[in-house]
C-alpha cells in the first residue's frame, strides 16, 4: 500500500480509540505520506479495518539511533 521509499522513514506508533499514529522520520516523507493519505489511501486502510479506523495522525519523530561506525540505522522503540 505504502511504497517503500516512504516506508522505511515511518513507524507505527500506536493505535488507540480509532487513532493510529505513525512517527515519519522527515518533512519530505510526511508530506508524500500525507498526499497518500488524502489522495485515497486512508479510505483503502478504512476499508480493509472494517471502519475501526477513525484517524491518521502523523507525528515527526526519530524511531531509530544511527551506530556511529557503520552509519547504519538501529531500530529500537
Amino acid at each position: 500500500m505504502i511504497p517503500r521509499e516512504i516506508r522505511e522513514h515511518t513507524a507505527l506508533e500506536s493505535f488507540s480509540r480509532g487513532v493510529l499514529t505513525v512517527v515519519v522520520d522527515s518533512s519530505p516523507h510526511r508530506y508524500q505520506l500525507q498526499i497518500l493519505l488524502t489522495g485515497g489511501l486512508t479510505q483503502e486502510i478504512r476499508r480493509r479495518f472494517s471502519g475501526a479506523l477513525n484517524t491518521i495522525r502523523l507525528t515527526p519523530g526519530q524511531f531509530y539511533a544511527i551506530d556511529l561506525e557503520t552509519g547504519e540505522r538501529r531500530y529500537g522503540f
